[in-house]
C-alpha cells in the first residue's frame, strides 16, 4: 500500500504530479500555454482527454485529481475491479500526453507513493497488452451517479484550489475561480 493510502491524501503532492502543475504555477499566458500544449502527443486523433487538455485545462485538471483519488481509494479498499476501471478511466484521460510526459507522470506517481507498485504494474500491463482493447471496457463506462455528482461539484467548487489566472471562459471556471478567491479572503 502506498504511503498516501495509509492516511489522508496529500492534495499538494497529487497536484505536483499533474502534467499541468507548471502551468498552474505560471502566469498562464501564451508562453506557458505553448509549454502546456507541447506535452500532447503528435497524433491527429482528438480524444476527449486531448480536447479537454487543449480547450479546458481546468476541467482536465479536476478530472485528473478526481481519478487519482479514485485510484487511491480503490487501492486502499483492495477492490480490484473498481481499481481496474479507475485505471482505465485515468489512462483514457492521460493517453493524449506524449511518451515522455506519460513516462514522467507514471514514475512520479510511483516515486511519490501516490500509487503502489501493483497499480503501476497494472498500468504497464494495460499499456503493453494494447491499451485500445481496454479503453472501450463496458465496466469502465458504467455511470456511477455518486461519482458523477462528486466530479461535477468539484468542477464548479474547485476543492483542489486550482488558481485560474486568465479570464475564465466557462461558468464552472468562473465559480471555481470565485470559490478560490473567497477561500483566499478567509485564509
Amino acid at each position: 500500500m502506498s504511503k498516501l493510502n495509509e492516511g489522508v491524501v496529500n492534495s499538494g503532492l497529487i497536484s505536483f504530479t499533474s502534467p499541468l502543475y507548471e502551468y498552474w504555477q505560471s502566469d498562464q499566458a501564451s508562453k506557458a500555454n505553448k509549454a502546456r500544449l507541447d506535452k500532447l502527443n503528435s497524433d491527429n486523433t482528438l480524444s476527449l482527454g486531448k480536447q479537454l487538455f487543449i480547450q479546458e485545462p481546468y476541467k482536465w485538471e479536476i478530472l485528473y485529481q478526481c481519478l487519482i483519488r479514485d485510484i487511491i481509494k480503490y487501492e486502499r479498499l483492495r477492490d480490484e475491479q473498481k481499481l481496474f476501471d479507475a485505471v482505465i478511466k485515468f489512462l483514457k484521460l492521460v493517453n493524449m500526453l506524449n511518451y515522455q510526459e506519460q513516462t514522467k507522470l507514471f514514475s512520479s506517481l510511483l516515486k511519490n507513493n501516490i500509487i503502489n507498485s501493483i497499480t503501476f504494474d497494472m498500468i504497464n500491463k494495460i499499456k503493453r497488452d494494447n491499451l485500445s482493447l481496454f479503453l472501450d471496457s463496458s465496466s469502465a463506462k458504467k455511470l456511477n451517479i455518486i461519482n458523477f455528482l462528486l466530479v461535477l461539484s468539484s468542477i464548479f467548487l474547485n476543492p483542489f484550489r486550482i488558481e485560474i489566472k486568465q479570464e475564465p471562459s466557462f461558468i464552472y471556471e468562473k465559480t471555481g475561480k470565485l470559490t478560490e478567491d473567497i477561500r483566499k479572503l478567509f485564509s
